[in-house]
């Protein structure tokens, strides 16, 4: 065994500041010892402090003959493996208590138990409050669970969620809007015309709340249901669009649309000037949110008008195709109403007009129709004994409705 296998610490110079001599601090930066007292370190974070507590049994070769210059000839030359004791004596042969050594080379001693337990009392903490919080915003306890569960506003222990859903709870008390433009609610509610926007986490999570909000104030409280409503949200631009209509808010005035063809409004408007040219021709016509933003029918102007309402475009072609100018009032909705389609029903109930209502018959369908018949009391079903889980499949009968109704 050379001669430099012995304490390391005689003939060095003290450092005043810690007490720990510069042969010490030598000794712990070779990478043996360095490896063994990162593991002590670990240990002793930890709470891992018996003297009998392995810290290294895999030390071979020159790691092995490194630790040996403090830990001593007998103990380099055997099998044992390094323990707490073992650095304890050590180091204390120097002079130097091992937590001071572990300190003065790798900073304070962290408590890790304490800081977990502290740690795992703020998660819970901020839970309570996102909880509490998505509460009073949403109500229903499926809605709040679906929320939490799905950790739309950030992982579990994020700082930011309490603050997020505190937001989203800002939002949701000025919905339904009345059209108005996302950007626009978005500056009213948090002064950012784009803190509601796809790109960003909390507008995100709005759309999956207020589409699944729609979905539960339409009966569904099953937790796959609701989910389902909420994915379709941010899944594509028509899903956004579409989740947020729910809530009479628009994304942009130009790409929310509806079809209708021969619709009678009384109105000095756009909308008016526009579906006037195409009942002259038989037409159908796509109307934007913007064409129907100024949109006021006089109260009464529209009795006795029935307006049939579907889901899928095909029916107001074949109805176009069909019948043309003689064809009844029918308007389309395109799947879930837009921002657009709504503006236009409540007009067309505003004027006192009456609905009947059609769609497919899957589980979308259900949902579109469910959604219209709460939203218009006055609306009923459009054939409902007629066959056919799909419109295209009930389209004979549909026609011949209308042919009925051409008066």
């Amino acid at each position: 065994m050379s001669a430099d296998r012995t304490d390391p610490t005689p003939g060095s110079t003290a450092d005043d500041s810690v007490g720990v001599p510069d042969g010490l601090r030598r000794w712990a930066a070779l990478p043996g010892p360095a490896a063994t007292l990162l593991a002590a370190r670990r240990m002793l974070e930890t709470g891992t402090a018996g003297d009998r507590v392995t810290v290294s049994d895999r030390l071979r070769g020159p790691n092995r003959d490194q630790v040996g210059r403090l830990l001593g000839l007998t103990w380099a030359t055997s099998t044992k493996p390094v323990t707490l004791g073992l650095l304890r004596a050590a180091c204390a042969r120097s002079g130097v208590q091992l937590p001071d050594l572990l300190e003065a080379i790798g900073g304070p001693l962290r408590d890790l138990r304490a800081e977990k337990q502290a740690n795992t009392a703020e998660h819970e903490e901020r839970r309570l409050q996102t909880r509490t919080m998505l509460a009073g915003a949403l109500g229903a306890d499926e809605l709040v669970e679906l929320v939490m569960s799905r950790r739309w506003l950030g992982p579990a222990r994020d700082p930011h969620v309490p603050t997020r859903a505190e937001s989203l709870g800002r939002l949701l008390a000025v919905l339904p809007a009345s059209g108005a433009l996302l950007a626009t609610v978005a500056q009213d509610v948090f002064g950012d015309p784009h803190a509601l926007d796809r790109d960003r986490l909390l507008g995100r999570a709005a759309a999956r709340v207020v589409a699944a909000q729609t979905a539960h104030s339409l009966g569904m409280v099953d937790p796959a249901q609701l989910l389902a409503a909420a994915d379709s949200a941010c899944a594509t631009a028509a899903g956004w669009r579409s989740a947020w209509a729910g809530a009479r808010v628009t994304c942009d005035q130009l790409s929310s649309m509806v079809l209708a063809l021969n619709l009678p409004l009384p109105a000095d408007s756009p909308a008016q000037a526009l579906l006037a040219a195409g009942a002259e021709h038989g037409e159908p016509l796509w109307l934007t949110a913007r064409a129907l933003r100024r949109l006021s029918v006089p109260a009464g102007s529209l009795t006795g008008v029935v307006v049939r309402v579907c889901e899928n475009p095909s029916v107001v072609e074949a109805a176009a195709d069909a019948l043309g100018t003689r064809c009844p009032a029918l308007l389309c909705t395109y799947g879930r109403p837009s921002t657009a389609a709504w503006a236009l029903l409540r007009a067309l109930r505003q004027g006192g007009a009456g609905f009947l209502v059609s769609a497919d018959r899957d589980d979308a369908g259900r949902s579109i129709a469910a959604e219209l018949l709460v939203q218009l009391p006055e609306a009923s079903a459009w054939l409902p004994q007629a066959a056919g889980l799909y419109e295209e499949e009930r389209l004979s009968a549909l026609l011949d409705d209308l042919r009925a109704g051409c008066g």
